[in-house]
Parts: C-alpha cells; sequence; structure tokens
C-alpha cells in the first residue's frame, strides 16, 4: 500500500466538497493519504479520529457528523460489513495513479456489506445540509461540550452511572481510544520509522482488541516480534504490523498450549496416584520414621 496519495486541483472548486463544513473537508482531504489502493479505510468514527486527526480538538462525535456530511454528498460510502464500519472513497481510481500494481484490498467492498445510512437517512442529511447550514458546525460541537458539562457536574453531585450511546458507555469506548493509541506510539518508536501508522496497521491494532488481547500482552509481543526479528538484508526490518499481529497471536498460542498441556499433565498424575493401591496404603507409613525420610 503506498505511504501517499495524489490530490486532485479541481477539490478546489468542487461544489460537494466546499458545501461542507470546514472541518468536514479538512477531514475529507487528510483521509485520502490513509486509504489503501482501492481508496478504502476504517469506517468507525473513533477509528477515523484515531488514524486520520489524533491530535485535533474535534472528538469522535465531530468525525461522525463530518463522515455524514461526506456521506450526503455523495464524495464517499460509508457501509458495514460483519460489525465492523468502512470507508469507500467515490471516483477513486480516476484521481489515482499507479493503481494498475494493486492487489487484493485490505479491507471488504461496499458491495459485502450494508450502509450505515440507509438511503432514506443520506436524502435527510442532502437536505439538512444541501444550501447553507442553519447551525455551523463550530456552534454544534460548543452546544455538545456544554452538556457534556452539565453530564459532569450532574456526576460529581452523586450520578456516577456513564452516559450509553449506541450500547457503549462513553468511558470504555474512550478507554479502547486510549488503548489503541498507546498501541500505535509504543509500535511507532520500536519501528523507528514514519509518525503515523497506516490504515492496515490500525486494522491490525483493533483486531487484537476486539480479540481480548489487553495491552500489555500486545506490548510484550511487539518487544518480541523486534527483539527478535532476523533480517534476510541488511536493510529490512519490520514495517507493518502486521508481522507484530502474528508474532502476537503466536505467543498466546502457545502460552495456551503450555497451559493446557500442564493442566493435561496434572489430571493425568492425580488420576494415576488414586489409582494406585499401593499410593494409599503407603499414606502415614513413613511417619514412623521421622527425618530419614525427610518427612
Amino acid at each position: 500500500m503506498a505511504e501517499r496519495r495524489m490530490i486532485s486541483k479541481s477539490i478546489s472548486v468542487s461544489e460537494k466538497v466546499n458545501s461542507m463544513s470546514l472541518f468536514a473537508r479538512l477531514l475529507f482531504t487528510w483521509m485520502i493519504p490513509h486509504t489503501d489502493d482501492f481508496g478504502r479505510l476504517p469506517g468507525s468514527p473513533m477509528k477515523v479520529r484515531a488514524l486520520v486527526v489524533p491530535m485535533a480538538d474535534e472528538g469522535k462525535e465531530d468525525v461522525e457528523q463530518a463522515i455524514r456530511e461526506m456521506v450526503g454528498r455523495q464524495i464517499i460510502q460509508w457501509y458495514e460489513v460483519d460489525g465492523k464500519q468502512y470507508i469507500q472513497f467515490e471516483n477513486f481510481d480516476k484521481h489515482q495513479t499507479g493503481l494498475h500494481k494493486r492487489t487484493k484490498s485490505h479491507f471488504p467492498a461496499p458491495e459485502e456489506g450494508s450502509p450505515v445510512i440507509c438511503q432514506s437517512d443520506s436524502g435527510k442529511v442532502r437536505e439538512s445540509l444541501g444550501g447553507s447550514e442553519k447551525i455551523p458546525h463550530e456552534q454544534n460541537r460548543n452546544e455538545r461540550n456544554g452538556k457534556d458539562t452539565e453530564q459532569n457536574q450532574r456526576r460529581t453531585e452523586g450520578n456516577t452511572e456513564p452516559k450509553i450511546t449506541d450500547g457503549w458507555s462513553v468511558d470504555s469506548a474512550s478507554k479502547t481510544g486510549d488503548v489503541l493509541q498507546r498501541i500505535e506510539q509504543h509500535f511507532i518508536q520500536r519501528r523507528g520509522l514514519g509518525t503515523i501508522p497506516s490504515a492496515s496497521d490500525i486494522q491490525s491494532m483493533q483486531n487484537l482488541l476486539d480479540d481480548g488481547f489487553t495491552f500489555e500482552e500486545i506490548r510484550q509481543g511487539i518487544d518480541h516480534a523486534f527483539e527478535h526479528y532476523k533480517p534476510k538484508y541488511k536493510k529490512d526490518g519490520i514495517k507493518h504490523f502486521a508481522y507484530c499481529e502474528t508474532v502476537i497471536r503466536a505467543l498466546n498460542a502457545k502460552k495456551q498450549s503450555e497451559v493446557n498441556s500442564c493442566a493435561v499433565s496434572e489430571e493425568f498424575i492425580g488420576r494415576n496416584h488414586k489409582a494406585h493401591p499401593a499410593a494409599e496404603i503407603g499414606n502415614g507409613y513413613y511417619d514412623q520414621f521421622p527425618g530419614l525420610f525427610g518427612n
């Protein structure tokens, strides 16, 4: 997958792009370098924020609103496959070069899933955002920040229950995002190359978290991968997290195998010990000789 993408100068005069809010325009442009060779990238607002604008003041809700604006302008497809969200850029092939070298996408195609926003919802988004926006994007965010402040005040006054959104608590969602960022930082530090993981790197990290791996297990696996890597050529190195993911899963499988083997051995020894009549006869016999047999 390429580390950079082409941005056509036609984007400057695109009516669809320029009719969006300022942050949506920025996010749309910055997402382009993070696409794979088929114009796709992870579509979860939390993942998009962590991947594309990790240092921005805007939060997950702002990113989601911006994605909805893009869907309303029909410049991206936002879809879901097996419970995971993805984004597909429209007319991606038209503006990119060197795509004849591509092989297989890192992410499923839109045809394999269903839209996150159904056609009727997308129409409502286009209608509400089609002309001048009634409420500026910055004002929307300020209103949400005001609501968050009120909720935090109520929480400190005795209401300790976290806010729930779409079946996930905000606290758990932000915690997952923090863990993902810690994994990114540790991987970049060990790799010593570049400052931002690719879309496929983020997806590999998220796959491990989805499968129940802890940060410590992932961190130890990353360290193990880099410490035991044997390059074939002098300039070889670990460039993608997929290699680390393979190592982490292999270490976990080995650990589970050792645990299962130990459990089977203990069960076997215990079963044979109980079945041996001599063992029961000998119980207490050697107590007659204190100190002789180490008793």
